[in-house]
């Protein structure tokens, strides 16, 4: 159940659930910044909370940052065996 305020005012369910929602988003929007600044990599981007959008879970978001990791790996696999060695000429004449 809500808290009254200083003035006998109880806000709305909704309200205190959006309150909520965005102190947890700006924890887990710090967390993110801190992991990028421990990986080395800048963020200057602000941090802009859009409750008018569509709804994702934390779920969504770790299945979205999975598949760009492996993505990211597949790249990188693919780019490591089309590296040429010094000892071998390269195909098609290039």
């Amino acid at each position: 159940m809500a808290e009254e305020d200083e003035g006998g005012f109880t806000p709305p369910p909704k309200h205190v659930a959006a309150d909520r929602f965005a102190s947890g988003a700006i924890r887990s929007a710090e967390s993110i910044r801190e992991g990028l600044a421990e990986a080395g990599v800048e963020d200057d981007d602000p941090v802009v909370i859009d409750r008018a959008g569509p709804r994702h879970s934390l779920a969504a978001l770790d299945r979205l940052l999975s598949s760009a990791l492996e993505a990211e790996a597949e790249e990188s696999a693919e780019t490591a065996d089309e590296e040429i060695s010094p000892d071998e000429p390269p195909p098609g004449g290039r």
